[in-house]
């Protein structure tokens, strides 16, 4: 096993407003990658890994990322970033057929 060192400082996990350059849900999706507990902890309570953080970090996440992510039960890390994928496009179509009425 290769043991990768990885530093995931400011990686704050906050519920702020909704932003297209949100990058809190791939750090999160990164800790879960990095971590076999994290990844367990993201999998089985989602809501309790993101108070919880990561090695003391926290993520940003927007309010469509936390709620989705809260949403989802997923068996597997790939589960999870297939369906988080699949809701935020669907949710980016949406709002784009919104500002196009």
């Amino acid at each position: 096993m290769i043991s990768i060192p990885v530093s995931l400082s400011d990686l704050p996990i906050l519920v702020g407003e909704s932003s297209s350059n949100s990058n809190g849900l791939v750090r999160l999706l990164a800790a879960a990658i990095v971590s076999k507990e994290f990844c367990r902890m993201l999998l089985d309570d989602p809501e309790w890994a993101l108070e919880e953080g990561y090695q003391g970090e926290t993520f940003f996440l927007t309010k469509e990322e936390y709620d989705s992510l809260l949403s989802i039960q997923a068996a597997s890390l790939t589960e999870l970033a297939r369906r988080m994928t699949f809701m935020m496009s669907k949710n980016t179509y949406l709002m784009q057929q919104v500002y196009q009425l």
